[in-house]
């Protein structure tokens, strides 16, 4: 399912590619607009090999983390310059017994870096606190010696590039259509007239045949009261509920503001998939943590760290793609 939503929705990779799709969140971006770039494995290697994946962008290397059992992915800032660019995945192939030996030694290195780095916090003596940052540099010294260890030990399966383009900073996206009447909004007394010590319920059922005849979007609504956040139900997938407490219908007149908000079917149901993947993937490393000790606990405690910062590029991401489809306002008064 996932490799389908990869090839139709996100720019293709190339037809000759392997072992890796590649894709991108969009296919043009703004100058420096944050990028997701997802690497997806779709062929098997021989047993006892794994594979791995470096990514670049306009040359400029990213660092590529597993977000799941064949996902990865990898985040950087589009070029300032507007232009077309090539974004690109090396392919290798890696010895399971010998990636796993490197992560272990790693593993233990920095284990040592972390309980060098508390004994700084409470070391006074000069003496000691350049011998522990020397222990410190060449304990990283040595956790590059051997990543570049393991990176020179594997074979090149394939490279992968699709294209992007960077518009210039002053192209402003389509203006939004306007919508004639695309939500129906209704008190739960009919008026949208209360009185104090009231608490009220509105209602709101949008109409997608009029937002987009193809209903090509999926839809959620941002509300507010006089600027205030309030939160909502949805119980359909064009239906929802606002309840708002009596403590917020204070005497006077209250605006509450509907905002719809919408994303392409497409994107939402494969950035759904790979937040999925990546979730379920931290929950897996987290097991692994608990399960684990030592050089092994602190490698999966790093690996879960690097995850879990990409999920929140890609969270930002995902929301950043939810476009304003409409807003009215409505007047609610209490007496």
């Amino acid at each position: 399912m996932l490799s389908r939503i990869l090839f139709i929705f996100f720019l293709a990779s190339g037809a000759k590619a392997q072992y890796v799709s590649l894709s991108t969140d969009k296919t043009t971006y703004q100058p420096e607009e944050k990028m997701v770039v997802v690497a997806y494995q779709k062929s098997a290697l021989p047993s006892g090999q794994e594979l791995t994946v470096e990514l670049s962008s306009n040359s400029v290397e990213m660092r590529a983390i597993r977000i799941g059992s064949k996902l990865f992915a990898g985040t950087v800032n589009a070029p300032s310059v507007a232009s077309n660019y090539i974004v690109k995945a090396f392919v290798y192939s890696q010895d399971i017994a010998l990636a796993n030996a490197v992560r272990s030694e790693i593993g233990a290195m920095l284990n040592k870096i972390l309980q060098a780095q508390l004994l700084l916090r409470s070391e006074t003596s000069p003496d000691k606190i350049i011998l522990l940052e020397d222990s410190i540099n060449e304990l990283r010294s040595l956790i590059v010696a051997k990543e570049s260890e393991l990176k020179q030990s594997r074979t090149l399966l394939e490279e992968v590039s699709l294209n992007i383009s960077v518009l210039a900073s002053n192209v402003k996206p389509s203006a939004t259509p306007k919508f004639s009447d695309p939500i129906d909004v209704s008190f739960d007394n009919g008026t949208g007239q209360y009185q104090v010590g009231d608490s009220a319920t509105i209602s709101a059922l949008i109409h997608p045949d009029i937002i987009s005849p193809s209903n090509t979007y999926s839809y959620d609504l941002y509300t507010d009261l006089d600027g205030i956040a309030v939160p909502n139900s949805k119980d359909s997938e064009f239906i929802f509920n606002v309840p708002i407490s009596s403590s917020m219908l204070t005497l006077g007149n209250h605006q509450l503001r509907l905002k719809i908000v919408g994303m392409a079917m497409d994107k939402e149901e494969l950035f759904s998939t790979i937040i999925g993947d990546a979730l379920s993937y931290k929950t897996e490393l987290t097991q692994m943590i608990d399960n684990s000790s030592g050089a092994s606990k602190v490698f999966y405690e790093m690996e879960l760290g690097e995850l879990q910062l990409i999920i929140d590029v890609i969270f930002d991401i995902y929301n950043s793609n939810k476009v304003i489809l409409y807003e009215e306002s409505v007047l609610i008064t209490v007496s």
